[in-house]
């Protein structure tokens, strides 16, 4: 079983760094813990089920290879007979220079936790709510977006492909440069924030 964790899987095939690095420095991040904080307080005296932080995981095959996808969505709650999966991030922008499609990669890691809470809750649909917070100024901006558990398992299926494309091309480049590396097939990167190590799976003597 091959662990992807969600934010690095996303940060991977959308070639686009650490996420959060064009939003909020690594000097910024108490404060944008801090802000999580913030929000998600607010949440939970807005809507009476709202749960923060929650731990999501569930496992996909694809090529007879069995992968975990693993993360935290930063809010759960229900709003208007629907279940709505939001995902906050910090920022030092403008909010008038944010639109809705200011960050696929903001979308699809949020899009990610969305598939995984509706396969294990047999939903036709998922609401996910992307939300901005202004770290100077404490202001937010949010946006919906509806999603069809079709789109979403499709959206996974894509990542997944990309991901094992990669990792081919990364253990067939590995051994070129090593021969020694033929033992083992590159598969994952797993890690913590701020912290990353790599995973490997043995293919032969």
């Amino acid at each position: 079983m091959i662990k992807l964790p969600i934010r690095q899987l996303v940060e991977l095939i959308m070639r686009c760094g650490d996420i959060d690095s064009r939003y909020a420095s690594k000097d910024r991040m108490a404060e944008g813990a801090k802000a999580h904080r913030i929000l998600q307080k607010r949440n939970r005296e807005t809507y009476e089920d709202y749960r923060s932080e929650v731990s999501l995981s569930e496992a996909y095959c694809y090529n007879g290879i069995d992968y975990t996808l693993e993360g935290r969505a930063d809010g759960i709650f229900s709003c208007e007979g629907r279940t709505v999966i939001e995902e906050i991030k910090t920022t030092v922008l403008p909010l008038d220079s944010i639109d809705k499609d200011f960050s696929g990669a903001h979308w699809a890691q949020a899009k990610c936790y969305a598939y995984i809470y509706a396969v294990q809750n047999a939903l036709t649909e998922a609401v996910v709510q992307l939300t901005y917070f202004n770290l100077e100024t404490n202001e937010t901006k949010q946006w919906l977006n509806f999603f069809a558990i079709s789109e979403l398992t499709e959206f996974i299926g894509s990542l997944i492909q990309k991901y094992s494309v990669w990792a081919s091309f990364s253990a067939e480049w590995a051994e070129i440069r090593d021969p020694r590396s033929r033992r083992f097939n590159f598969l994952s990167r797993s890690t913590g924030r701020g912290s990353g190590s790599w995973l490997y799976r043995p293919t032969g003597p």
